[in-house]
């Protein structure tokens, strides 16, 4: 029940204690004695205007007060308890309004919903990291909501994300079907600086992803949507659960490069990559594409991906790194 309910039920119970106080007042000047508890139900069975009759006034005042009470009773009933107490409450539980805001920061805002942000969904869970869902389907919407799923429905404007607390997430990630729509949704975020992780279909279209503003890249083809969704966690949870093992002591793995990290802007020869944590960069992410044994003088951008080896500790070493921990 949220404050505005409990300040009207107060309000509404204060004015029965009164009209009861007043009621025994009444009827003590008309010769007549009723307890605490028959001027109580007097006053519930008049502001219900259900008035049984078997309790009235013969005295002016005492009619005209019954005549406030049942007044206060229509504008209690009609005027306030149904608009703003029984309408609301039916509207949350048959989800006739579904939520358009969420309050909260360090999140992930998941854009769309499909089978790859349902895997999405129970790393995040299982990890114990807030999200949002934002889809712009009512039904969908309403499914999730009676699934128990953190979701909000909007229409992809830039006054949806602010009502999702987008500047203060901790990542965004677009997850539609159609990949026009995630790049609509990554142009209208343009202007906002939080990480943004586009789900593509079509492999094709990553360079246009990247253009309009996707700081990474990743696919949920087939069968890798629960590998990928992990991935997408690897920047938000530190963990490196892309970690391929070739065999003992070396690792696959790709890492990926936040704005925040020293090594943003600079070569691969000037990172100091293989010194600082032992690990080789054997490939790199970059605008949309793989390049396989990049050159020394290959310049690390805030959306690249490295793809490197080493041992477990050396990758998390630079993960460190990449995330701007060290």
């Amino acid at each position: 029940m949220n404050r505005r309910s409990i300040i009207i039920l107060g309000f509404i119970f204060s004015s029965i204690l009164v009209y009861s106080e007043i009621f025994i007042i009444l009827m003590d000047m008309e010769g007549r004695r009723y307890s605490f508890a028959d001027a109580f139900y007097w006053v519930i069975s008049t502001i219900t205007t259900v008035g049984y009759g078997d309790i009235t006034f013969t005295s002016l005042a005492g009619k005209i007060f019954s005549i406030i009470v049942m007044l206060s009773g229509v504008a209690y009933i009609f005027g306030v308890g149904f608009p703003f107490l029984v309408v609301p409450w039916i509207e949350k539980k048959f989800l006739l309004v579904l939520p358009s805001v969420y309050e909260g920061k360090d999140h992930v805002v998941v854009c769309g919903y499909n089978e790859f942000v349902k895997e999405l969904i129970s790393e995040l869970e299982h990890n114990k990291e807030k999200y949002v869902v934002v889809v712009d389907d009512r039904d969908v919407a309403r499914e999730l909501i009676e699934d128990g799923i953190s979701c909000v429905y909007g229409d992809m404007s830039i006054k949806t994300f602010q009502d999702v607390g987008v500047k203060q997430a901790r990542c965004i990630v677009t997850a539609f079907k159609e990949d026009a729509k995630n790049a609509e949704v990554l142009i209208t975020l343009m202007d906002v600086n939080t990480p943004k992780i586009a789900v593509v279909e079509d492999p094709s279209y990553a360079r246009y992803l990247s253009y309009a503003g996707a700081t990474r890249i990743v696919s949920a083809k087939g069968l890798l949507g629960l590998f990928m969704a992990k991935k997408v966690l690897d920047p938000i949870t530190g963990k490196l659960s892309s970690s391929i093992k070739v065999f003992e002591g070396l690792n696959l793995a790709e890492i990926f490069i936040k704005e925040t990290s020293d090594i943003v802007n600079k070569t691969l020869e000037n990172s100091r990559i293989r010194e600082r944590t032992g690990c080789t960069v054997v490939g790199m992410w970059k605008d949309g594409e793989i390049l396989l044994n990049p050159s020394p003088d290959e310049i690390i951008k805030r959306n690249s991906v490295l793809i490197a080896v080493g041992s477990e500790d050396q990758l998390k070493k630079l993960q460190n790194i990449a995330m701007g921990l060290e």
